[in-house]
């Protein structure tokens, strides 16, 4: 086995216009930089650093055994796979002028990533701000649908990148969800938009509460008890 078989470089994407090659750096304090010519699409970029794995991880192994060891830092994804809708969307980035970045979703076949997009800040600001858009369009939607079924009622729906709640039901029946549903297997983020609506009966998580969901989802125990774990879905951009 080699190294690149146990470790997956991680790295800082930095685009150069004086640069007319892929270039791989390793420093103090930075870990792994990857300097891209303008123009060139950083989806390329995760299968170039796999390439190189051996001699990055080399590198990195000598800077630590001289005490100057580097943080390593996930790369801008190149894909988004959203469990909950059955989408995994490729994500494209192209290089602009000025310091603000563009992400849009309705381009055919994925994400475009356009503008600074060597700062990794604003891209993940603008990913994160895409996706709560993405998810204001899907989940109030599919949790109209599961009140229907189910017959209970749902009032005003909103959608927030919550940091520890997936979703919350007030008294009035107001529900609030995380956008960070899209990234759960389907079958926990739908137990999440039931366990809201069985809220809109029991606002409380008592034995009748938990009785009541038994009965709306079979199985609803242990979707929660999975669901303890389910931030692991949730990939480090979306996270802050």
């Amino acid at each position: 086995m080699t190294k690149s078989d146990q470790f997956a470089p991680e790295y800082t994407l930095r685009v150069s216009g004086r640069a007319r090659n892929v270039r791989l750096v390793v420093a103090p304090g930075t870990g792994l930089t990857v300097v891209v010519p303008k123009g060139f699409d950083p989806a390329e970029v995760p299968a170039i650093v796999a390439r190189r794995a051996d001699w990055v991880l080399g590198h990195l192994e000598r800077l630590r055994g001289l005490g100057l060891d580097a943080p390593r830092q996930a790369p801008p994804p190149a894909a988004i796979e959203l469990r909950a809708l059955g989408e995994c969307l490729p994500v494209r980035y192209r290089s602009g002028p000025g310091k603000t970045v563009r992400v849009a979703g309705d381009v055919p076949g994925g994400v475009s990533v356009a503008g600074a997009i060597a700062d990794r800040e604003l891209v993940e600001r603008g990913l994160r701000t895409w996706l709560k858009r993405k998810a204001a369009q899907a989940l109030p939607a599919w949790l109209g649908e599961e009140s229907a079924r189910l017959g209970l009622p749902c009032g005003p729906v909103s959608v927030r990148l919550q940091r520890s709640r997936w979703g919350s039901c007030t008294a009035k029946g107001g529900i609030s969800l995380n956008a960070r549903l899209l990234f759960l297997p389907r079958e926990l983020a739908g137990y999440v938009l039931v366990h809201e609506l069985a809220h809109t009966v029991h606002l409380n998580h008592s034995q009748e509460y938990w009785r009541f969901l038994e009965r709306l989802l079979p199985g609803a125990a242990a979707l929660d008890r999975a669901l303890r774990s389910a931030r692991r879905y949730v990939p480090a951009w979306a996270t802050e």
